[in-house]
């Protein structure tokens, strides 16, 4: 996972998450998509972890990779993953249609 952690694959990583989010096709009711999404800002942590090390072991071509690819998640992350997912939530609601009888009810005003 480490080699993913890189600014280079930024965009597969977020592309990821985006799959790992969206909302399940057998079940409408369970919005899964921003918990989801939310709760895989460990990859951050991750992240942290690899910058750690890389300065641990003195390495700093790690140890930019690691804080470029942080600074992007601070940048884009929540713009690019929020914006879509609420975008999908947006469409997905469902939005009752009204009965027949207040139809005929609307007709008669």
């Amino acid at each position: 996972m480490e080699d993913y952690l890189d600014p280079a694959y930024f965009a597969y990583v977020a592309s990821a998450v985006l799959k790992v989010a969206k909302q399940d096709q057998e079940d409408d009711e369970d919005p899964k998509a921003p918990s989801n999404a939310l709760k895989l800002s460990y990859i951050k942590r991750m992240a942290n972890i690899k910058l750690a090390q890389a300065i641990q072991a003195q390495d700093q071509g790690k140890k930019q990779s690691a804080q470029d690819f942080i600074q992007l998640m601070s940048i884009e992350w929540n713009t690019k993953l929020e914006r879509v997912l609420l975008e999908e939530r947006k469409h997905a609601e469902k939005k009752p249609l009204p009965l027949p009888s207040d139809i005929v009810n609307l007709q008669g005003i």
